[in-house]
């Protein structure tokens, strides 16, 4: 019997950032990998798409949230709107949420709540 390799969500943000920040999440990608982890991003689930509405990718982003063992937030998430939301929502169905990066003492924080939303009464179309 094989055993299968824990999988990790990395969630973080992406809108009004160079690149989409794509380049943080494949670096947080191959490092999770090494780390024992198979891996589901906006990068491997959308590659470098970024021409959909918002919706479109939040829709796909948070329904795998049920098939994932631990999600990742990358720096900057506690203003994003999307990464919010994945927190929020993996968060209520027990998925844990860490930290990608360490802090000082070199340990992984993890999240306990969602960020307030500052969406002041509708999400990002």
């Amino acid at each position: 019997m094989t055993d299968l390799l824990p999988v990790a969500y990395i969630a973080g943000p992406m809108t009004g950032l160079d690149d989409f920040n794509i380049p943080a999440f494949v670096q947080a990608g191959h490092q999770l990998d090494l780390e024992g982890y198979s891996i589901v991003s906006p990068v491997t689930l959308f590659g470098s798409d970024t021409s959909q509405p918002v919706k479109v990718y939040l829709r796909k982003e948070l329904s795998v949230l049920f098939q994932v063992d631990v999600v990742f937030v990358l720096g900057g998430w506690e203003a994003s709107h999307g990464t919010n939301l994945e927190v929020l929502v993996a968060l209520s169905i027990g998925v844990p949420v860490w930290t990608f990066g360490v802090n000082a003492l070199g340990v992984r924080t993890q999240i306990t709540r969602a960020r307030r939303m500052p969406w002041n009464g509708s999400p990002p179309s």
